[in-house]
């Protein structure tokens, strides 16, 4: 049952199920998990699935299959390397973004780079009965395409949304913001929208209305807003300085959700 109140819920890493590729070369923590995964938060939305990822140099995750979704991977440290049976052959560089729609289907496999690679990648579900009827694409962004936004003690870089040049068919906003130590964000939670925000460094406290949760690095903060008034979420920055990647979702689409699909 969907909740009628704002909620503002911590999952620490003990609650994120974990993975592994290549021998175990490539290691994982899923702080957003697939139905079948140990992961204590599930779906947020259409935000299928997240998983944060480290690999060694050269190391692979092997050719694979997706349909359906909208599936992307942006890089927090060094390369990663995209080939799919598009025929594509592509690196990206840290900052940089790698979106596959991958509608009637597609494989791909990721290589990690020479000094390894840390990356997340963040599953979207859009209407699946319709993805499945369109060509499978790709396109990659680097850290130059992307907005990024100044203000005292916050830098905040725009990855999806209107000012993005990301495209996609659920309405996903992104933004990969760094705080200074003791510097508060304030970020607008609409009406009937969620957030997923990644602890990427840092540590601080996050307040909705009349909740306050302090965060760590590793933690996914998940919070809603199921109220037809917009609300806010505040984050004040502890000593050291934050990085958070916060992902916004509506609560609820206008087409059947898997596993309804």
């Amino acid at each position: 049952m969907q909740a009628t109140v704002p909620s503002l819920q911590i999952f620490g890493r003990t609650t994120q199920d974990q993975g592994s590729f290549d021998a175990g070369r490539i290691r994982e923590y899923k702080v957003i998990g697939m139905p079948q995964d140990r992961t204590q938060r599930k779906r947020v939305g259409p935000l299928f699935y997240w998983s944060w990822a480290k690999g060694d140099p050269h190391s692979v995750i092997a050719l694979h299959p997706h349909q359906g979704f909208e599936i992307f991977s942006y890089v927090l440290a060094g390369t990663l390397i995209h080939r799919d049976t598009l025929g594509t052959h592509r690196p990206v560089e840290a900052g940089g973004l790698q979106l596959m729609q991958t509608g009637s289907g597609v494989s791909h496999e990721e290589v990690m780079g020479a000094e390894g690679t840390e990356f997340f990648q963040i599953w979207l579900e859009p209407h699946l009965r319709q993805a499945i009827a369109q060509p499978p694409t790709y396109a990659d962004f680097t850290e130059a395409d992307f907005l990024v936004q100044t203000e005292p003690g916050i830098r905040c870089k725009q990855v999806l949304g209107e000012s993005s040049p990301v495209k996609l068919q659920v309405p996903a906003t992104m933004v990969d913001v760094e705080i200074d130590p003791g510097a508060q964000l304030t970020y607008p939670l609409a009406a009937n929208r969620a957030i997923a925000a990644l602890m990427v460094k840092g540590n601080g406290t996050w307040s909705q209305q009349q909740l306050s949760q302090k965060a760590q690095r590793g933690d996914l903060v998940s919070a809603q807003n199921p109220t037809p008034e917009p609300g806010e979420m505040v984050y004040v920055s502890d000593g050291n300085g934050s990085r958070i990647v916060l992902v916004d979702v509506p609560l609820a689409v206008n087409y059947p959700l898997y596993p309804e699909f």
